[in-house]
Order: C-alpha cells, then sequence, then structure tokens
C-alpha cells in the first residue's frame, strides 16, 4: 500500500521534471533557428525561466522522497512498537470442585 503510493508519487513529480525538460529542449531548438533578435532574447528568457522551474521541480522530487522516507519509518516504528509489546496473565477467577 505505501509502496504503491510512494511509486505514484514520485512517478507524477518525476514525469513533471520530464515534461519540462522537453519544454526547454523545444524552446532551445526555436532559439537556434530564430533570426530576429527580440524573438531569440524572447526565447532565452522563456527558457531561463523553464530552468528555474526545472530546479524546483527537482527539488519538489526530493521533498517527495523524503516525505516517503520519513512516512516509512514511521511506519516501521510503529511495527516494532506492536511487536514490543508485552502481555501478561493475571487470575481473575479460580475455580475449586470436588467430584462426590
Amino acid at each position: 500500500m505505501l509502496e504503491n503510493w510512494a511509486e505514484d508519487v514520485v512517478f507524477v513529480a518525476e514525469k513533471d521534471l520530464a515534461d519540462i525538460k522537453a519544454q526547454i529542449k523545444a524552446v532551445r531548438r526555436k532559439a537556434r533557428l530564430a533570426t530576429a533578435l527580440d524573438e531569440q532574447n524572447n526565447l532565452q528568457q522563456t527558457i531561463q525561466e523553464l530552468e528555474r522551474r526545472q530546479r524546483t521541480q527537482r527539488h519538489e522530487v526530493f521533498g517527495v522522497e523524503d516525505q516517503i522516507a520519513k512516512k516509512r519509518d514511521k511506519l516501521i516504528e510503529a511495527m516494532h512498537r506492536r511487536m514490543s509489546q508485552k502481555t501478561s496473565k493475571m487470575a481473575l477467577f479460580t475455580i475449586r470442585w470436588q467430584l462426590v
């Protein structure tokens, strides 16, 4: 259950990162083909903004991985607590009987 959730969260974060990388690649291609200076300037600004978003997305991926590790640690700790629970035996009442 935790594994599936973790995989889904990481997949979404990495997919967003891959989408941004693809956008950067496409805009760089346009920038190489641009002939007008103002067009190149606008495309370079777009690239700069996309690279900023890419760095932010990378940090988000790391944050998601940290969040997953913390949840996993909490679950392991809870399992250890359950495993270390002690049971005790106490007599609540005693029955005595005899055959006559």
